[in-house]
């Protein structure tokens, strides 16, 4: 596996010397999660095995290694003593860090001006002493004034082997002035809400939902050494966001940035020609528009669609991405090519999650990938370069969009799996382009200064 590391530089001169002087501070904290993880990783799997190599073990096995994992599970139905955590020698000593830096950067916040953030850190503090994640997502659902800060026992992802749910990702970035074309889907996402519910025969739901765009300072946790996110959901998990009155998405545009031009970039000049020219805010558009579909009020949930419902929500978020693109395109408010290049940076974009992932979004990439394929959307020229018709991609996802509401209708999960399973077309492709893949980094990490 390739990596390729960016360094960024992150102005912080426009916020309050109050805030300036709290950074390095909150900076600190999110940093002393990676000790904190490495030190689980151990008590995740025993010596000499790693995730992939545990996929057959018995019964009393998988018993023996959970109980090594517990002390890196947060569940509310296991069985475990929290104090066994906060005490437990490797681990005790970095939550304590964290939560001495929290207790400095209290001093320095004490104003009314500070309210929201100084609730947060309240918050992650007990989290961080009772190993409670609950109390601190919720609040950090919150929009907060000019940064975004997380750290504390939170779950991150489903375990492949075990079902459990990861703990420690931090991360610390400031918000930024959006973007007129980000700000116009952001403003219009109620409505939307409303007419594909009218399509799909489906409510609305009543919840609030917060979007931040941002500029990371740092991160770590998990993150650090499971690649950086251009994207975090808060609360991530459905009980908890309800606790919360809603949820915040926080798309993060310099790491965002970066991983296009690092990775999506190269794969469009070897697509379409060393003369293309994207724009990598139409990836920061295109990222929110997927964001924003999952906050749809339907969803393809596990309890009807079980083992498939990851990649079916993940196929959901991508396409309704684009549509939502696709309807402010047709009602004038942005320019109307600007779908047209939209598809042909996602096209590049679908490569690169097929070529560095086999999970849901890698899948869901697939589908996509095949579908403008078999429908000549992605199509070779004469000088053996690759072009995106638009027409056709509007064809391609109008009929997608209209394949998921069916399936959401009537909860077929054998139709959804057919959908799913359409992934040959794109196999091929991307196989004619291996040796040049192989060469790029499929992991991108960042080092900030601020």
């Amino acid at each position: 596996m390739a990596t390729k590391t960016v360094h960024i530089n992150v102005s912080t001169d426009h916020l309050d010397p109050a805030l300036r002087r709290v950074l390095p501070l909150l900076a600190a904290a999110v940093r002393a999660t990676d000790p904190l993880y490495q030190a689980h990783v151990p008590l995740m799997y025993p010596e000499g095995f790693t995730p992939k190599d545990i996929s057959h073990i018995t019964g009393a096995v998988r018993a023996q290694l959970l109980d090594r994992r517990k002390l890196l599970v947060w569940d509310p139905d296991s069985e475990f003593d929290a104090a066994e955590i906060v005490t437990h020698p490797q681990i005790a000593p970095h939550a304590q860090t964290i939560v001495i830096n929290l207790d400095k950067a209290l001093k320095l916040l004490d104003s009314p001006a500070h309210d929201d953030l100084i609730t947060l850190i309240h918050a992650m503090q007990a989290g961080l002493r009772d190993n409670q994640h609950i109390d601190a997502e919720v609040a950090t659902a919150r929009s907060l004034g000019s940064i975004e800060f997380s750290v504390y026992p939170a779950y991150t992802y489903t375990d492949e082997h075990f079902g459990a749910k990861a703990a420690y990702d931090a991360f610390l970035a400031v918000v930024i002035d959006s973007d007129p074309a980000v700000q116009a889907l952001l403003d219009d996402v109620e409505v939307y809400d409303q007419v594909v519910g009218e399509m799909a025969d489906y409510e609305p739901l009543q919840q609030e939902r917060r979007f931040r765009v941002v500029d990371q300072l740092t991160a770590g946790g998990a993150t650090s050494f499971d690649g950086f996110a251009i994207a975090y959901n808060f609360p991530d998990e459905a009980d908890v966001r309800e606790q919360a009155g809603g949820s915040k998405t926080v798309i993060i545009s310099n790491v965002l940035k970066g991983k296009f031009e690092a990775v999506t970039e190269p794969i469009a000049k070897m697509l379409y020609g060393d003369g293309v020219h994207l724009d990598p805010k139409g990836m920061v558009l295109r990222v929110l528009g997927h964001e924003l579909a999952h906050s749809l009020s339907f969803g393809i949930d596990d309890k009807r669609f079980a083992a498939d419902s990851n990649a079916g929500e993940e196929l959901k978020a991508e396409v309704f991405g684009m549509l939502h693109i696709l309807r402010l395109c047709e009602r004038g408010v942005y320019d109307k090519d600007l779908f047209g290049q939209t598809c042909k940076l996602h096209a590049a974009d679908l490569v690169r999650q097929i070529h560095a992932t086999s999970e849901a979004h890698g899948t869901a990439a697939l589908v996509q990938l095949s579908r403008l394929l078999d429908a000549g959307a992605l199509h070779q020229l004469p000088d053996q370069s690759w072009t995106v018709t638009e027409a056709l991609a509007r064809d391609v996802y109008q009929q997608l969009g209209d394949e998921l509401i069916a399936i959401h209708r009537t909860s077929d999960a054998d139709d959804l799996k057919k959908l799913l399973a359409e992934t040959q077309s794109a196999k091929q492709f991307v196989a004619r382009f291996k040796k040049e893949l192989d060469k790029l980094p499929t992991r991108v990490m960042f080092e900030f200064t601020f």
